[in-house]
This record gives structure tokens, C-alpha cells and sequence, in this order.
């Protein structure tokens, strides 16, 4: 398992617990709740005689939140042995959450990447402190005079890096320059959007606002400020995203954590791959 998938399928735990525990409502459950879950092949066949599993360490939280460093500060997590690690990915699958466009290696190259930062100026801040701070997956849209533009961003740090790898999911929904807000928001609604787009790229944060450049489409570079912070301080969960040298509307990006909030972003993810990768009709 490469790098990216590691850090992809840790997000993809974090929805997960999210969506089907944490913030289910009526029924909310806990971090041991998802671990039995997880290990549920294990404790069936400790039932029927195999070896005791023993459940309620805290393997499964020191790998999904990972924690910071006393000495130096840096986010750090622990990788689960290979038994675990094999649970935690049948699980995901069981779940319908492996999502081959968000585990698909991640095209970018470091080397570039490093040279247009340091030739930018975008050098903002020693990215492992923060390598906790912006992981994760943040969704949103914007209403624009022409339709609407809907956005799903993957953040991910790669341990070795010295940057943040990021994937974008764009859909963009109307039926030509003059479709109406209603029109928009049908289509929005039912995933019809006109076009769309995957992009990989990496990221530079800051504690005030980050730059997002060294996009595979070769577009230009992005501005992510105006962040708001959870637990405490240590944890981005919204920022707004907008373009460096563009006029296009701002739009505001939020941290997948609400079962609403997750199966929509899930469904966009699933939309664009399906278009993405939709055989050509023979002629």
C-alpha cells in the first residue's frame, strides 16, 4: 500500500466513524463501537474457539487522529499491524467507502512542487506541525451567474514530504450561460452536472492562508484562507478557496463531518469517476 492509499484510507476511517457513529442521529456511537465493527470477523471466530482478540486498546484512534509530538511539535500517527491494517480495509469495503478516484495514486512530483514554492515564496510554515491541522476531506459550492460550482477536496500529508498532496473533485451544473438559479439547482440536485473535473496538485499552508499550485491541469494557483478551527485550535474544519489571479466567486470549503454533509460528498466523488470513466459510445 503506497503512501497516498495509507493516508487516503485514514480519511476514509475518520468518514466512516463520522457518518455511521459519532454524529448519527438518535443513535450516536463511540470510537470502541467502530473498533467492534472492524474486528467483528475476529470476534466471531474467538466465539468459535480461536484465538481471545482483545478489543478496546487505542491503536484505532493513535491511527485515524494521530497526535502531536511534546518534543518538536510535529503530527505523528501509528500504522496498525498488517492483520488490523487488512480488517480496517474490509470494513471500508464492506462500507462502500474504498472509492477507487480517491485511492488512485496521486500524479504530482515533489521535486517541481518544491522548486515553484521556494521560487514563489509560498515557504509559509513547517508543513509537519501542521500535518494534522489541514488533513482530511472538505466539500462545498457556490452559486454563480452561470450555475452553480460544487468542489470536494482531499488533503493529505504524506509522511517524507515536506508538502501537502491534494486532490480536487469540480462539478459544475447548468445548461449554458443563461440557465437560471432553478435550473441549476435541479440539476445540482440530481448530480446532472455539465461538466467536471480531477485535479491533483500540492499545497503550502500558513497559520493565516495557504497556496495551493503545481496543478496537473496546468491552471494557476489558488489562495485557501479565512480558516475556522476545531478541537481546540489544532484542527481546520473551513477555509475559503479562491483563485490567486482569478475573478471567479470564492468558495467556501467545509470538513466533511455530518452524515448529510458526507453522503453528498460521497456521491459527488462516485459521479464524476462514473463520467470521468464512462466508455466512448462506438460511432
Amino acid at each position: 500500500m503506497s503512501k497516498w492509499n495509507l493516508e487516503t484510507l485514514r480519511s476514509l476511517l475518520e468518514i466512516a466513524y463520522h457518518r455511521d457513529y459519532r454524529y448519527t442521529e438518535g443513535q450516536r456511537g463511540t470510537l470502541l463501537d467502530l473498533e467492534c465493527a472492524v474486528m467483528e470477523p475476529r470476534i466471531e471466530a474467538e466465539i468459535n474457539g480461536e484465538p481471545e482478540v482483545f478489543v478496546g486498546g487505542d491503536w484505532l484512534r493513535r491511527f485515524m487522529t494521530g497526535s502531536w509530538r511534546k518534543t518538536d511539535g510535529h503530527y505523528f500517527y501509528t500504522v496498525p499491524r498488517r492483520e488490523r491494517l487488512v480488517l480496517l480495509h474490509r470494513y471500508l469495503g464492506e462500507q462502500g467507502l474504498l472509492l477507487p478516484a480517491m485511492l488512485s495514486e496521486h500524479s504530482g512530483r515533489i521535486g517541481p512542487a518544491r522548486r515553484i514554492r521556494d521560487e514563489r515564496g509560498y515557504r509559509l510554515a513547517d508543513q509537519r506541525i501542521l500535518a494534522g491541522t489541514f488533513r482530511g476531506v472538505f466539500a462545498g459550492s457556490v452559486t454563480t451567474p452561470e450555475g452553480i460550482s460544487e468542489a470536494v477536496m482531499v488533503i493529505c500529508f504524506v509522511p517524507g514530504d515536506d508538502l501537502f498532496r491534494i486532490r480536487v473533485f469540480r462539478a459544475w451544473y447548468r445548461d449554458g450561460v443563461d440557465a437560471s438559479a432553478d435550473d441549476a439547482g435541479q440539476h445540482f440536485n440530481a448530480f446532472n452536472f455539465t461538466h467536471c473535473a480531477v485535479t491533483d496538485a500540492f499545497a503550502s499552508f500558513g497559520t493565516e492562508d495557504g497556496r495551493i499550485f503545481c496543478r496537473d491541469d496546468g491552471a494557476g494557483d489558488l489562495v485557501a484562507d479565512d480558516y475556522t478551527f476545531i478541537s481546540k485550535g489544532r484542527r481546520v474544519s473551513q477555509f475559503t478557496l479562491a483563485g490567486a489571479e482569478e475573478t471567479n466567486p470564492a468558495i467556501r470549503l467545509r470538513l466533511c463531518r455530518r452524515p448529510a454533509q458526507i453522503i453528498r460528498m460521497l456521491n459527488v466523488i462516485r459521479a464524476i469517476d462514473a463520467a470521468m470513466n464512462r466508455p466512448i459510445a462506438a460511432e
